[in-house]
C-alpha cells in the first residue's frame, strides 16, 4: 500500500480506518460507511475501490477502459 494513499484518506474529515484481516484490505470510512478501500484482487493484484456516483464511475470506466473496472461491493446501481 502506498503510504501517501494511506495518509490522504485518512485526512478527510471524520474518517476513520480499519483492517479487515479476512479481506486482507484496509478500509476507510465516514460515519461508519465506507468510501474506499485498498486490497488486492483474485490475482493478488494491489486495488483502490472508491466509492462515487453511478454515472460518475461510469464516465471514468469508459475513459479509461483499460484501468478501472466497477468495485463489486461499492456499486450502488444494483
Amino acid at each position: 500500500m502506498e503510504k501517501w494513499l494511506d495518509e490522504y484518506l485518512k485526512q478527510k474529515p471524520f474518517t476513520t480506518a480499519d483492517y479487515q484481516p479476512e479481506w486482507q484490505a484496509h478500509r476507510y470510512l465516514i460515519n461508519g460507511k465506507m468510501f474506499a478501500m485498498i486490497g488486492g484482487d483474485k490475482e493478488g493484484t494491489e486495488i483502490l475501490t472508491v466509492k462515487l456516483k453511478p454515472e460518475n464511475g461510469e464516465m471514468l470506466r469508459e475513459e479509461f477502459k483499460d484501468s478501472i473496472v466497477p468495485g463489486y461491493y461499492m456499486n450502488k446501481i444494483n
